[in-house]
């Protein structure tokens, strides 16, 4: 289970470079590449937002239907199964976020 957010990355922690650390400052991951770090850090707050649409949005809303999706592949990947979140017809080694959103 991920740590507490919010997440922030940090370029050099404990020594350890390119982290993404919790709220209670444990490293999550580290040697992110620089470029990735603040969308990955950036991931609880960015799923916060999905729910919010969601839930707001009917549920012929194209866009609820889309955060519901990512939601839902989200929660598949949390669960190391993810098979539905492939983009149809793909075969590939698993979603890549732009496929996702």
């Amino acid at each position: 289970m991920p740590g507490p957010a919010p997440w922030r990355f940090q370029r050099t922690i404990f020594g350890v470079a390119n982290s993404i650390v919790d709220a209670d400052k444990r490293i999550l991951v580290a040697n992110v590449p620089a470029s990735d770090g603040p969308l990955m850090a950036a991931a609880p707050t960015m799923r916060a937002v999905l729910e919010r649409i969601a839930a707001r949005l009917p549920e012929d809303n194209e866009l609820g239907r889309l955060a519901q999706r990512a939601i839902a592949c989200a929660n598949e990947l949390d669960d190391a199964q993810g098979d539905a979140c492939r983009p149809r017809g793909s075969s590939g080694a698993g979603p890549k976020l732009r496929d996702i959103l």
